[in-house]
């Protein structure tokens, strides 16, 4: 009867055992599953980060070019005269 009771306890230890086992597995999947949505979004972060920069970029160059075509104005008080 004692062997059998020993038996009954292992038999109970090794199916929690397998059961913790079980839900490690379970776990380690969803943390794989995040990892990559992750991984996803980090991409489309920088990619839209990135889109962003080179539309300010853009943005700014075209301004700035536009300030230099523009022609020269001078603030002294005889070409204000002349100009009206």
């Amino acid at each position: 009867m004692a062997e059998q009771n020993i038996l009954n306890g292992d038999q109970q230890v090794l199916e929690q055992i397998l059961g913790d086992i079980n839900e490690h597995a379970e776990k380690k999947e969803r943390l794989e599953r995040m990892s990559v949505s992750i991984r996803d979004i980090t991409k489309e972060i920088d990619s839209t980060t990135k889109a962003m920069e080179d539309e300010i970029s853009s943005r700014i160059s075209e301004s700035t070019d536009s300030i230099c075509a523009a022609p020269a104005i001078s603030n002294t008080p005889a070409t204000i005269i002349i100009s009206l």
